[in-house]
């Protein structure tokens, strides 16, 4: 899906898409423990003492901000915010790997 969008210019859900893999990629580490019901900043709390929260603290406020605030970003900031998403999956399947 996540693909899709990108290749269909809509990075906006492409975000979305790539801010959600990063939780399920936390998950399946067992860095936290997914619930419907838990709110990102849940799953920030649950990651104290780990190398990852300032990346994820950061991807959370950008998406925040992207999806639910008022903000228009353009197009290559778009594109600029995926690129850093995808290196944070990146990091996040090597570590998953090594665990």
């Amino acid at each position: 899906q996540r693909q899709m969008c990108i290749r269909d210019r809509n990075y906006k859900l492409a975000i979305r898409f790539s801010f959600i893999y990063i939780i399920r990629l936390l998950a399946e580490g067992e860095s936290i423990k997914w619930r419907k019901q838990k709110t990102n900043y849940d799953y920030l709390n649950e990651l104290d003492g780990h190398s990852f929260k300032e990346s994820f603290n950061y991807c959370r406020i950008v998406f925040e901000n992207l999806w639910y605030g008022r903000n228009d970003f353009g197009e290559r900031a778009l594109i600029q915010t995926l690129e850093l998403y995808s290196s944070h999956i990146s990091s996040l399947k090597v570590e998953n790997k090594t665990t």
